[in-house]
């Protein structure tokens, strides 16, 4: 919840299952947040639409991906959506109302559409 009252949009957060600190070949974080703009240039529809029109204020999207591939082009992903707890989300409340308030009203799903 942190993060979307930091970027003001819808997102999710991305955790690296294969990343090892200690690995030299090791590349970027184990895990960030990417906002729906981010997810868009993905192209991938499943990614989009989770994320267009889930409550930040209730839940987060955690997905966890591990590549297949040592050059990284296929990956297995997981997707769960986890309740933010009251403890986090009732001392923000007013910050929260404001950001959805701001929030897009569309979300458009942009994807490769193969034929």
């Amino acid at each position: 919840m942190t993060k979307f009252l930091q970027t003001r949009e819808r997102g999710a957060l991305f955790i690296n299952a294969s990343y090892d600190l200690d690995s030299p070949t090791s590349s970027g974080p184990a895990l960030d947040w990417l906002t729906y703009d981010d997810v868009v240039e993905t192209w991938d529809r499943l990614l989009q639409e989770s994320v267009r029109f889930y409550d930040p204020s209730m839940q987060v999207i955690v997905f966890v991906f591990l590549p297949t591939t040592n050059s990284g082009d296929s990956l297995a992903i997981w997707r769960r959506k986890i309740a933010v707890p009251d403890s986090m989300r009732l001392p923000h409340l007013r910050d929260i109302n404001l950001t959805k308030v701001t929030l897009r009203k569309d979300y458009p799903v942009l994807g490769d559409e193969m034929q």
